[in-house]
């Protein structure tokens, strides 16, 4: 009879897991230095608990402890609990898991992830084709806001600002994943910055529609919160995946939680410096260019005669006014 125990032990606080492998049929547990195993738990008593081999497993007893054993099986405090490998109990603030040597565990991570969307973002050559693709379509941008005709060269200088954010962002997680994982991937952060940038724009536009249509402000900054915290976090997640070695779990956590901080202060630096009087206001959505059509409508002519209505009334308001 194999009497042989693995306790892997953990607790809430930010001390790193240990494992104790046990050779005897009783292990005693607790806080005084005679136990087999030596738990530093202030809420763990003196003498605690002993484990003691049987057939087909091993019983843990209480020893009067002070604040007993929890069962995570049976969900309970209980004085005696028949242990089979992989059972968990805890005992003050400590988890113990108790597990056979012939446990089986989950295969190894490979450290290079075999993703063909990773390895193509990797590649040099798509990542300078979304480097072109984003100076255009933020020319293409600029070009629609603009109230005159720019030359080529002043709208690629002013998407080439962009690309130079694109650059820094994707220099400082190349960094933290040469530190990290000894492997910087450049071109694949390059890669996913500039697809954020890509989808960013048109859904700016699209925000923006959405709060000319409303004329309503918390639907604008409602639809607008919403839409950059998701396409941010989806952002970081991915930059997290190039850099570290952190769980898909985890790396969803910490974007999110990033994501909601930003949002969080904008929101509040919105409201603070907002002055009671501003000559040249900050309008919180704006009129798009109508330069493509989702469906049958009226043509950009009818458009702009209409728009005439609006400066109209605003001109019959204030003569009233005064």
């Amino acid at each position: 009879m194999d009497k042989t125990i693995v306790i892997e032990i953990f607790s809430t606080g930010a001390s790193p897991q240990k494992y104790r492998i046990f050779e005897t049929g009783e292990v005693h547990i607790g806080r005084s230095y005679h136990n087999d195993c030596v738990l530093m738990d202030p809420f763990v008593s003196a003498e605690h608990c002993v484990l003691r081999k049987k057939e087909n497993g091993w019983v843990l007893t209480d020893l009067n402890s002070e604040n007993g054993i929890y069962s995570r099986k049976h969900k309970i405090v209980i004085s005696e609990v028949f242990i089979e490998s992989g059972d968990e109990v805890i005992i003050g603030r400590t988890h113990l898991r108790f597990v056979s040597p012939e446990q089986a565990v989950a295969p190894a991570r490979p450290l290079a992830v075999k993703n063909k969307v990773h390895k193509r973002l990797g590649r040099a050559v798509n990542a300078w084709s979304l480097i072109l693709l984003t100076i255009l379509f933020y020319a293409f941008g600029t070009h629609l806001e603009s109230y005159e005709n720019l030359s080529v060269k002043k709208l690629m200088a002013f998407s080439c600002w962009q690309v130079v954010c694109v650059l820094i962002w994707a220099s400082v997680w190349a960094f933290v994943g040469r530190l990290i994982k000894s492997r910087p991937q450049f071109w694949a952060q390059i890669s996913v910055t500039c697809l954020f940038w890509l989808v960013v724009l048109p859904a700016e536009y699209m925000v923006n529609v959405a709060g000319y249509l409303s004329t309503l402000f918390w639907v604008h900054w409602t639809v607008f919160a919403i839409v950059v915290s998701m396409l941010f976090t989806a952002l970081l997640t991915r930059n997290l995946s190039f850099a570290t070695n952190l769980s898909r779990r985890k790396q969803v956590k910490i974007s999110l939680t990033i994501s909601l901080v930003v949002m969080v202060v904008s929101t509040v630096s919105y409201i603070a410096f907002q002055d009671e009087f501003n000559p040249n206001p900050s309008y919180y959505a704006k009129l798009q260019t109508p330069f493509f059509k989702i469906r049958k409508s009226k043509t950009i002519d009818v458009f702009i005669q209409d728009g005439e209505e609006i400066f109209k009334k605003s001109s019959q308001k204030a003569q009233q006014a005064f």
